[in-house]
């Protein structure tokens, strides 16, 4: 993916622009896993110094056929998994398709906490910035 600089300033489009109007716009290479499987824990259950106790959340959620979301970013070179709920999921699946603010919220429902959703996206370096929409 082509390195990016996120653009901070933009945020304050959130506090002056109708949701409506706005597209939230993720970092270059950003990609959303919804998977059937527990990819979230077997991806932590592999990291340098998980321990045995990793492996037995794994085998209990493969058990029970827990599927898990994850969101992909890089930092730098480096490639991150970041475990996502559904709600996050919903939402971050929906900015990928490139709907506007408004949509992506409605179709992530009442459960997403997008403050959090926000304040990951920020620190965990996925949003590049907000535009207004000019479609």
């Amino acid at each position: 993916a082509a390195d990016a600089q996120p653009d901070s300033a933009s945020l304050a489009l959130l506090a002056s622009e109708d949701p409506a109007r706005l597209r939230l716009k993720l970092m270059p290479g950003v990609a959303l896993l919804v998977c059937a499987w527990p990819v979230a824990s077997i991806h932590a259950a592999h990291a340098p110094g998980a321990g045995g106790e990793a492996f037995r959340t794994v085998r209990a959620r493969l058990r029970d056929r827990v599927g898990e979301s994850v969101v992909v970013a890089r930092s730098r070179w480096r490639g991150l998994v970041h475990p996502i709920d559904a709600a996050g999921a919903a939402f971050t699946g929906a900015l990928l398709e490139g709907e506007r603010l408004a949509p992506a919220l409605d179709r992530a429902g009442e459960r997403l906490d997008f403050g959090a959703w926000l304040a990951d996206a920020v620190r965990l370096h996925w949003l590049q910035g907000l535009e207004r929409a000019r479609d």
